[in-house]
């Protein structure tokens, strides 16, 4: 198959059907993770939002761990990363909130 600019696949533009990228679930797990915990020191609604962001990363960083059981992603440190991060942030979630009530 010619590629040509024109075509727009899962990979972007210019990408053939055929070519695909593995699952990004460990970096977007990692992202969320680090969104959650920063969120955390925002005083009032930080807890709001880092709560759900750190229930996300935790999702999608499992996601990323079982991609790589299955062989279908190449690495697996980044997915446990945004588990560990989704983790602390949640922690840090009800520290805040049972040291301010």
């Amino acid at each position: 198959m010619v590629r040509t600019t024109d075509d727009v696949g899962p990979g972007g533009a210019g990408a053939t059907v055929s070519e695909k990228r593995p699952p990004r679930h460990g970096e977007n797990a990692a992202a969320l993770g680090l969104v959650a915990l920063v969120l955390v020191v925002v005083p009032g609604i930080g807890e709001l939002l880092a709560a759900p962001l750190g229930v996300a990363a935790i999702v999608v960083g499992l996601l990323g761990v079982r991609q790589y059981e299955m062989r279908r992603a190449p690495r697996v440190a980044a997915a446990l990363a945004g588990l560990a991060l989704g983790v602390l942030a949640l922690l840090a979630v009800v520290f805040v909130l049972v040291a301010t009530s």
